[in-house]
This record gives C-alpha cells, sequence and structure tokens, in this order.
C-alpha cells in the first residue's frame, strides 16, 4: 500500500487513520472520539499497549496519538483487532448495523481481519 510496493500491507497507524477518518466522517469527531476512547479502555485489559493510544482534544478538533510501533509494518495489529473487537458491539448498540456495513465496504480493514465481512448482526 505504498508507493513502491503496491502489495506491501498497510501500517497499523494506517489502518487506525482508515478507521478514524470513516467514523469520523459518518458520527463526527466527538462521537468518534469518545466511542475510540472507550473501546481502548476496555481492549486495554487484554492489551495493554491500547494505554498507549492516546485521544484528545488539544483545540478545535479531536487528535490520537497512537503507540509508536504501530508505524512499523503490522506491528500492534493485535492490539487494533481487540479495539476493534471493542468497538463493534458499540457501534451495533448505537447505530444499528449502518456504520459496521460501511466500516465492511473498506477492503484494508476487512482484508487486515480488523472487520469481519459477516459482521452485522440483525
Amino acid at each position: 500500500m505504498t508507493e513502491h510496493d503496491p502489495h506491501a500491507k498497510p501500517t497499523t497507524a494506517a489502518l487506525f487513520a482508515l478507521l478514524w477518518d470513516d467514523l469520523a466522517d459518518v458520527l463526527g469527531s466527538s462521537a468518534t472520539a469518545t466511542l475510540l476512547r472507550r473501546a481502548a479502555k476496555h481492549g486495554a485489559g487484554h492489551r495493554p499497549e491500547l494505554r498507549d493510544l492516546v485521544i484528545h482534544r488539544p483545540a478545535f478538533e479531536y487528535e490520537y496519538i497512537l503507540p509508536m510501533q504501530w508505524s512499523n509494518d503490522a506491528h500492534g495489529r493485535e492490539a487494533l483487532q481487540a479495539l476493534v473487537r471493542t468497538l463493534i458491539p458499540l457501534l451495533q448498540q448505537l447505530t444499528g448495523p449502518i456504520v459496521i456495513r460501511r466500516l465492511q465496504a473498506i477492503p484494508a480493514l476487512v482484508q487486515a481481519g480488523l472487520i469481519d465481512h459477516e459482521e452485522t448482526a440483525s
């Protein structure tokens, strides 16, 4: 997924950015920040590195700071998977299948195993 190697796997940071951008596009940055912080807090019990995910609002817009290892290849993928596993039920409660289906339409998230293509509950 880089300019030099179209077959390279995206970094965990790139996948998080896709997730953040799509959620913020639908839900807004405040709701996205709240949901991802909550999912990270709950997921940190299984993946302590999620404690290094910082989501804050220094001025007008929310920003996130990712764990450093997420910038290198697929490092941190298990932590991001834990975050998404915790996030999916929250999205299901708040939006039904709508946002989950939208995330399922992002090939990189599905190919990385973050979103199950059949995950939508009725």
